[in-house]
């Protein structure tokens, strides 16, 4: 927990009366800097939990942080674990700390099951300098490529309206630098020079440090800033009253919002190697290079151009698999297999 305010956020009525959740004690800085710290800390006040109590399987959800307490659970009591790798785990961990690396391999080879939240990190995991001459052989048959789910609202409410009279863009999100928005917002402008009734709307902005990509927004007359909306039926609508959905983010473990958008027929623009990239076998929009602005705008020419193909192609998707309902019966398969 690095937030006291976290405290009761994620509880709800669970179908299993015995189900519960702890809490950990409050993360300082240090532990933030110091990662066995952290890892010792935590894993002192799991032992407190769980001495006493028939713990038969543990699920870690990040490689490192939880995989690493997963596998102590491991070698100490002999509890199986599987684990899954996010792109925290991949875009971080592997680039800042390559020490740890060794200790990645290990749980890895110890899980029952290694879940890749997206085919975008899977590729980083078995691509990686350290990892892939190094990785056990048996391990394409106890992984899988299992995205995250969406809420069920979006599934339920499905639309597809054809809107080509239009170029209304939207995007969901923070400011934060890997969203990429000022260079998303150059794009636009690019493409504005020929089809110059295109405007963007944008919800979030959150994360903006220095109020730079506010005050960048704020400054042009075809970009609505809607700020943070947090009623699931008014983003439904703000997205039927697009065209297209547009995050060229880099850094992005697999990106809901894409998911959301997609289930109202947006074509998206995405980031290659990242998020959603090779999850379709639809063509559902156009994968670009984020640092590279000729290729984001390429883009959205593309999506402008082939707007009704990506429609089509949309109509393909069995969003069921994307139902969190369906997803938990593939973990309890594995667990019970």
């Amino acid at each position: 927990m690095r937030n006291q305010n976290h405290v009761g956020k994620n509880v709800f009525k669970y179908k299993q009366p015995e189900s519960s959740i702890f809490y950990s004690n409050k993360l300082n800085k240090l532990h933030l800097i110091i990662f066995e710290y952290k890892i010792q800390f935590l894993y002192k006040q799991l032992l407190e939990v769980i001495i006493g109590k028939n713990i038969d399987f543990s699920l870690a959800t990040t490689l490192f942080s939880d995989g690493f307490l997963a596998y102590k659970l491991f070698n100490e009591f002999n509890i199986p674990y599987t684990v899954s790798i996010r792109s925290t785990d991949v875009d971080v961990f592997f680039k800042y700390r390559p020490d740890l690396l060794p200790l990645a391999l290990n749980i890895i080879k110890h899980a029952k099951h290694v879940f890749y939240i997206s085919h975008a990190i899977k590729r980083k995991v078995v691509n990686n300098f350290y990892l892939k001459s190094r990785l056990p052989i048996d391990l394409d048959h106890r992984s899988t490529i299992l995205n995250n789910g969406i809420d069920e609202y979006w599934i339920d409410n499905q639309q597809n309206v054809d809107k080509s009279h239009c170029f209304d863009f939207v995007y969901v999100g923070s400011f934060e630098k890997r969203k990429n928005v000022q260079k998303l917002i150059s794009a636009l402008e690019i493409i504005r020079e020929k089809h110059p009734k295109i405007s963007l709307k944008i919800i979030g902005g959150y994360k903006d440090i220095n109020g730079k990509i506010s005050a960048l927004v704020k400054s042009k007359p075809w970009i609505s800033f809607l700020g943070e909306v947090q009623d699931k039926k008014e983003i439904v609508r703000f997205f039927r009253d697009s065209s297209f959905f547009v995050m060229p983010s880099y850094r992005e473990t697999f990106g809901l919002v894409y998911i959301e958008a997609l289930s109202q027929g947006l074509p998206l623009l995405y980031s290659q190697n990242e998020g959603v990239d090779g999850v379709f076998q639809e063509k559902i929009g156009e994968a670009i290079d984020p640092h590279d602005l000729s290729s984001i705008v390429g883009g959205l020419k593309s999506l402008i151009t082939n707007y009704k193909l990506y429609k089509k192609e949309i109509n393909k998707i069995d969003f069921e698999k994307f139902r969190w309902s369906n997803i938990s019966k593939f973990y309890i398969n594995i667990l019970n297999s």
